[in-house]
């Protein structure tokens, strides 16, 4: 069991520290009356002075203190450790609480939560007790359809063990399965039956149940080699006397229950505790703008079973784009939580004030019921600059003519014309590579946007307008190297938004951009107006 107390702040003397954190750490939940048993108490990533042990009455210390200490660097990280370790006894049963340690950091004191110590008398054990088995957990034995709970594989030893590995794997065929991270798994010790046992955790796995009813997670067999410490007094442990056997845990008995009826309309499948998080809008936009909302989704459901339909909306908007995120691990202790993000990009159709509610549902759990997480935004959508129709008719008039094709039967290679369509594409390979080698010698500063700077120049295109806005956000930043794509811009921009007022407004003006250019209304007064703006903004 470990006891613990964080305090965020950084020491660092030439290398990068980790948190600074005092905490007290026992090698064993409960003890057998009049056994021994270790308690450490640990200070990482601080130089201290003034430790303070605490009062252990009624356990009575053996030994200590003893000093511990421990350096780490892992990818230019250091992490240092210093222990404080005493060995105690008790000879009295009951529940005791070891009281907080104290040190002090810079000035500051800094102390461990306290721990609690279990003490039983020992019993003659049952002719039926191993000395080694292995026990299969759960936290719960009744669970939602969808609801997270962990499935433990726990070691009970009383002999050394010397290896040990599946035998078979239990059928997990009426769940989706996730294993959970056990680099923070140490060995322990555990009064059970009235004997004490060293105990491990072997493995966790995170299942969400996707069948109902009465569902049992059959034994799994494990294989174990037993053998003896040091049989010739080498200090070494026996290669050829290690016993082998088959160690089978127990069953899981499990009752999975139907979500309640009626299933509101707009479930997401989410079941556990989730929490949303969106971005706020602004009051007020044009039919010329695309509205950007950005949501995020926190929580310990099964995230590959949640729709996203966050968004309920009529004719007067049109979801022009959306992106989903990658779902990210927060925490596999004592629930597994992920988060995921979400962006939409709206275009309003109509002229009015409206409201916009994104929301989630969810079933809770804990308290057996759906629950509604929904936020409002009123905006109001005016008519902005006019839309120019485009001139289909007399675009098409001059390319309609009448082509007449005339047979000649002249000999083609005699015609100079066919030369000269021959040795075409061979003249512009040779024009374009002596353009390049030409680029790359004369080193200019900004040679990598020239192709920008003169295709932005006299004509008007959703590309054009692009390179444009590329190029005076790496003039106007002064950024080294340039950021070459408009995605690459919009990501600098959204860090940059903070600690600069005119990011937002080059943000508007790319999301106007991506409008344009996603449904297909770009003309060239709104192109032209598009590009004012980058000119007075620059």
């Amino acid at each position: 069991m470990k006891s613990y107390l964080k305090y965020l702040f950084l020491f660092v003397p030439g290398f990068i520290f980790g948190q600074v954190s005092f905490e007290a750490i026992t090698n064993a939940e409960s003890v057998l009356q009049g056994s021994t048993f270790q308690v450490t108490f640990q200070l990482k990533n601080a130089e201290s002075s003034g430790f303070r042990a605490p009062d252990f009455s009624p356990f009575k210390v053996v030994s200590g203190p003893s000093r511990s200490m421990q350096t780490t660097i892992i990818n230019g990280a250091m992490s240092s450790s210093v222990g404080f370790v005493y060995v105690l006894t008790c000879n009295q049963t009951g529940n005791f609480t070891i009281p907080p340690a104290s040190v002090v950091v810079k000035g500051k004191t800094l102390q461990t939560r306290p721990i609690v110590i279990k003490v039983v008398k020992a019993t003659p054990s049952s002719t039926n007790s191993a000395d080694v088995f292995i026990k299969a957990i759960v936290e719960k034995q009744e669970v939602y359809y969808g609801e997270q709970f962990i499935l433990t594989y726990k070691l009970y030893t009383r002999v050394n063990i010397d290896n040990i590995e599946f035998a078979s794997k239990p059928n997990l065929d009426a769940f989706q399965e996730e294993a959970v991270n056990l680099n923070s798994s140490p060995v322990q010790r555990e009064i059970y039956d009235g004997r004490e046992y060293t105990t491990k955790v072997l493995s966790k796995s995170v299942l969400f149940p996707v069948k109902t009813g009465n569902l049992v997670i059959d034994p799994v067999v494990f294989r174990i080699a037993k053998g003896d410490n040091d049989p010739w007094g080498m200090g070494m442990p026996s290669l050829f006397r290690s016993q082998v056997e088959n160690v089978v845990s127990n069953e899981i008995k499990l009752k999975v229950k139907d979500l309640p009826q009626p299933v509101p309309k707009h479930f997401s499948g989410a079941v556990g505790e989730m929490y949303i998080q969106v971005n706020s809008l602004n009051n007020s936009y044009t039919l010329n703008d695309a509205i950007h909302l950005g949501i995020e989704l926190r929580g310990d459901a099964n995230f590959n079973m949640i729709k996203t339909d966050f968004l309920q909306l009529d004719t007067s908007f049109e979801i022009s784009d959306s992106r989903s995120g990658e779902i990210i691990k927060v925490t596999d202790e004592p629930k597994m939580t992920k988060t995921r993000k979400f962006d939409f990009l709206i275009v309003p159709k109509s002229i009015g004030e409206f409201m916009i509610k994104p929301g989630f549902v969810y079933f809770s759990p804990a308290q057996s019921k759906y629950i509604s997480l929904q936020d409002s935004f009123p905006v109001r959508i005016s008519k902005g600059n006019a839309m120019v129709a485009a001139k289909v008719g007399s675009g098409l008039a001059d390319i309609k003519r009448e082509i007449q094709l005339q047979y000649n039967s002249a000999v083609l290679w005699k015609d100079y014309k066919v030369w000269m369509l021959c040795c075409l594409p061979l003249g512009l390979l040779v024009i374009g590579f002596l353009q390049r080698n030409a680029t790359y010698f004369s080193g200019g500063k900004n040679s990598k946007f020239n192709k920008h700077n003169v295709s932005v120049q006299n004509d008007l295109s959703v590309d054009h307008i692009e390179n444009l806005v590329i190029q005076k956000i790496n003039s106007k930043y002064s950024l080294q190297p340039d950021l070459t794509t408009l995605l690459s811009v919009k990501q600098f921009l959204v860090r940059n938004k903070s600690s600069d007022d005119s990011s937002a407004l080059w943000l508007e003006i790319i999301y106007q951009l991506e409008t344009l250019k996603y449904s297909g209304s770009a003309s060239e007064s709104l192109l032209s107006a598009l590009k004012e703006k980058i000119e007075v903004l620059a």
